[in-house]
Formats: structure tokens, C-alpha cells, sequence
């Protein structure tokens, strides 16, 4: 069994990598999504200068964030709105558990939420013997199998129809090579009477607006809406870098998510919510917003990385990313998963429990490329690296080997030795890392000095 969760991270990667049939639905997906986003980006008639855009509206409510959580707070309240402050996910499950065991009938309808995964909601609920109801055809699939999401907006990107098809109820009786229509058709049927039995609603956000008090909620089925308005009560469980200042500031986020979350030029759904419904109105009676810090304060007290909280979790950097599209979501074995996750659950988390995430990246720059926030991710990604060397986090095999390859570098002597010894030396430190799964690179029988002494003589200049 693995020790840590790096030694897990690497048992997981080695699956992953056998995993063909995977990654070849990975692979689909992924081009499925390309094909789709290419298009939405032709919708714009300036996308560079959207992105400018969209990331400043996040840099100005981040860099003010203290500000714009006050006034959502106070905005909020005047319309009837709960809101309560959670330092901690174990804060914010015991709220929670409270707002439960006041309104709760036993039953719970939730809609897709990273935030909910973040603190391990599901198996919360679970334990305290709430049955709890995935809505989002995705999430649902996953929690039939018994998985965590792969993907922040496609969480089953990696089954096939066929692997969806098996995860339904027997009742259902669908085909084993039903198609896609016929699977959320469905899901849609047997599960609609589930939100009018539900006594509680659960949702993450996609964005709070501070100076309306009011919730965004971004979908394409229609069940985030309708576990916004079914049950009595609902609770939004929510980031504190969910914060945007303006409802104007939607006219840019908007198009930006569905374009480069799921290729559209605009999601089928877009929910703004105020608050408790008013006499002779649908909606839920109580409405609680929950907002998470749980390790978000450390990520923003540092400027060089707080950018990171810009994202808007479209999962684009997932579609482009070389390492995601090989081990999959699964292999992070985090909340957050890809190029964002490993430049924030360091963070969250903390270094030690996560120090092997950055380390899984090429550090291309296909993400930074991407992001429609232009957040510098493969920057960050090297940054955390070295955030993480300097609390003491690389290991002693680690620092013996730059400690000799520095003291090589700075002689030429020393440089000049064998490649043998230079080859010994690579596969001892870089063996274990490169994985069983691929060809070890091997270095050249002789150095270039070398060769340049053979054919130049000692200090020759061709002539």
C-alpha cells in the first residue's frame, strides 16, 4: 500500500498509464472540445482583448476581495439572504449539518460543485445517514461508480456510453449500447420527482455578485435551477474567490466560461438568484450562502501567486494539458485536478501533503495559452516549485544531485568527465521520477567538447 500521497499519486499514474481505453475517451472528448471551442472563439470580434478584459474584472475583485465580501454580505442580507463564514471545511460541514438537522428531511439534491468535493460533502452526508442525489448527469454517473469527478465541468469525460449505460439503475432498463440522448433521457424522467421530495437543495456558484447580493449559477440541463427553486431550503456553498464586483462584469464572464468550459458561445442556463422567494413566488423559503475560505487566505497573502484565485474553473487548461491528457483526473487524486490544481491545493492543502502536484506538469505553457482569465499557470507552476525548495520540501537525494551538477557546472573539468559517470548519475536521480512506462533518455557516448577536441585540437577555431 502506498505510504504518502505522492507514493499514491504514482500508483495512480501507473494505472492510468495502462488505461487505454481511457485515455483513447479522453482523447475524444478532448477533440470534441476543441472542435467546439474553436468556433465559439470565432464569435469574438476581439478575444485577445476579452481575455484582457475578463481577467482584469477578477483582478479587481481579488485584489480587493476583503471589500466586495462585505458588501455581497450586506447586499445579500437585505434580501432575505444567510450568510455564513467558514473558515474551514470542517466549519463548513458542521454548518451545514445544522442547517440540516433544522430543515432537512433526510433527503438532499445537490447540483455539481467543486467546492462540495473541496470538503468532501458527499461522505458527509452519507455518514450522518442523508441520502444525498448527484443531479448533473456527469456527477451522477460518477457517483453511481463510486468515483470523484475526473474533469471540474465534464466529470465523466473519461466513460464510455457504454460504461454510462452500466451505471444506471437495473430499473431503467437501458440498452447496454444506448446512446447518449437515451441515457440523459432517462436520468431526466426518473429523477424529476426527486427535487420536489428533497427537503434541502445544495449548490456551489459560479460567481456572487457583491453589488446585488445575488448568486450565478451556469448550467446546461436545467437541474441546478431546479435545486435552486424545488426544495424549502437551499444552501450555496460557495469560494470566497467567487466574488465579482458588478453584474455588468457577467456580459464579459459569461460567453468567457461557455467558450472555453465547454466550446458553446453561451450555456443553455444562466440563473441569477436574489434571494428567498416573497409571498405568492416560487423558490425556496431560506436561502444560505456559506462562504469557504479553507486555505484560500494563505494563496492570497501571497501577490505572486494569488492570481491563481482569478480562475474561473472552466477546465480549459485540463483540455490542453499533455500530463492531464495522459493520467487523467483521477491521478491527482485532488479536488482541484490539472494545471490549476497544482498551483492551488498547495495552498489549500498545504506543501507537504502536496508537494509531487507541480512536479506533474511540462511546465509548456499550453495552459497559460489557453486560460481565458490569463492567469500565468506554467509561471506558477514553476514558482510553487520553488516556494516549496525553499520551505524545505526537496528531497536529500534531490539536493545532492543539483549540488553536484552545480559543482560541475562551475568547472570544466569536471564537465569534461565521463558521460558514463554523468549517465549513472541521471538514472540514479531521475529513474524512479520518469516512470516504468516509458523509455529512460540515455546521453551521448561522448560530449560535444569532446568531439570538438578531436576535430579542432585543443582551443582550435574552425577555420
Amino acid at each position: 500500500m502506498p505510504k504518502d500521497r505522492e507514493e499514491q499519486f504514482e500508483h495512480l499514474v501507473a494505472e492510468a498509464l495502462a488505461n487505454n481505453p481511457m485515455q483513447d475517451a479522453v482523447a475524444k472528448s478532448v477533440g470534441q472540445w476543441a472542435k467546439q471551442h474553436e468556433h465559439a472563439r470565432e464569435k469574438f470580434n476581439d478575444l485577445e482583448l476579452a481575455r484582457r478584459r475578463a481577467g482584469f474584472i477578477r483582478w479587481r475583485a481579488i485584489e480587493s476581495l476583503d471589500k466586495y465580501l462585505i458588501e455581497f454580505e450586506s447586499n445579500f442580507q437585505k434580501k432575505g439572504g444567510k450568510v455564513i463564514w467558514a473558515p474551514t471545511a470542517a466549519d463548513a460541514l458542521k454548518e451545514i449539518e445544522t442547517i440540516l438537522q433544522k430543515h432537512g428531511n433526510g433527503k438532499v439534491v445537490k447540483s455539481k460543485s467543486s467546492a462540495c468535493e473541496e470538503v468532501g460533502l458527499n461522505e458527509f452526508l452519507t455518514a450522518k445517514k442523508t441520502e444525498v442525489l448527484e443531479t448533473d448527469l456527469g456527477a451522477y454517473i460518477q457517483q453511481r461508480r463510486g468515483q470523484k469527478p475526473f474533469h471540474p465541468v465534464t466529470p465523466a469525460m473519461h466513460q464510455t456510453r457504454e460504461q454510462a449505460a452500466a451505471a444506471m439503475p437495473a430499473n431503467w432498463k437501458l440498452p447496454q449500447r444506448a446512446q447518449a440522448t437515451e441515457i440523459a433521457e432517462a436520468f431526466a424522467k426518473n429523477i424529476h420527482q426527486e427535487f420536489a421530495e428533497a427537503g434541502v437543495g445544495i449548490t456551489g456558484a459560479n460567481f456572487l455578485i457583491s453589488e446585488t447580493g445575488s448568486i450565478t449559477l451556469v448550467e446546461n440541463e436545467g437541474n441546478a435551477a431546479l435545486v435552486s427553486l424545488l426544495p424549502k431550503t437551499l444552501i450555496v456553498l460557495a469560494g470566497i474567490d467567487k466574488i465579482t464586483c458588478h453584474l455588468n462584469d457577467l456580459d464579459t464572464l459569461l460567453p468567457m466560461l461557455s467558450a472555453y468550459g465547454t466550446g458553446e458561445i453561451l450555456t443553455a442556463y444562466n440563473s441569477i438568484l436574489g434571494g428567498p422567494a416573497k409571498p405568492n413566488q416560487d423558490g425556496p423559503n431560506e436561502i444560505y450562502v456559506i462562504l469557504l475560505d479553507n486555505g484560500r487566505s494563505n494563496l492570497l497573502a501571497n501577490t505572486r501567486h494569488r492570481q491563481a484565485a482569478h480562475c474561473i474553473r472552466c477546465g480549459a487548461c485540463h483540455h490542453v494539458c499533455p500530463v492531464f491528457k495522459q493520467i487523467g483526473g483521477h491521478s491527482y487524486d485532488s479536488a482541484y485536478n490539472g494545471p490549476i490544481g497544482q498551483v492551488t491545493m498547495p495552498w489549500l492543502q498545504g506543501f507537504k501533503e502536496n508537494k509531487h502536484l507541480p512536479y506533474a506538469s511540462t511546465a509548456c505553457g499550453a495552459c497559460t495559452t489557453v486560460c481565458p482569465v490569463k492567469i500565468d499557470l506554467h509561471e506558477l507552476i514553476v514558482s510553487t516549485r520553488n516556494e516549496m525548495n525553499e520551505a524545505g520540501m526537496a528531497g536529500l537525494q534531490e539536493k545532492y544531485m543539483w549540488g553536484t551538477w552545480k559543482k560541475m557546472m562551475l568547472k570544466r573539468k569536471r564537465m569534461n568527465q565521463s558521460n558514463a559517470i554523468k549517465g549513472f548519475m541521471f538514472k540514479t536521480a531521475f529513474r524512479k521520477g520518469w516512470g516504468q512506462q516509458r523509455v529512460f533518455p540515455g546521453l551521448a557516448e561522448r560530449s560535444f567538447n569532446e568531439m570538438w577536441k578531436d576535430q579542432f585540437g585543443e582551443g582550435g577555431e574552425e577555420g
